[in-house]
């Protein structure tokens, strides 16, 4: 049987390995991890896990296209 475990993330990058790990231990055996606008190197962090089934989906912040209105 094969787990997945979805999450998103944003400059997790000190807390990721362990968390990748621990979640292993419970059973999990992919992960799909959407990173939102990182900083920190946890977009490198997370390309370099693919080997062990991390799928990384960055999410780059664009600029600004619509003005808001309140």
């Amino acid at each position: 049987m094969r787990i997945t475990a979805v999450t998103c993330v944003k400059n997790e990058g000190p807390f990721l390995l362990e968390w990748v790990a621990y979640n292993r231990l419970l059973g999990v055996t992919d992960f799909l991890i959407y990173s939102n606008d990182c900083s920190d190197g946890t977009d490198a962090l997370l390309d370099a896990l693919a080997p062990w089934g991390v799928v990384h989906l960055p999410n780059p912040a664009r600029a600004a296209t619509t003005r808001w209105r309140h």
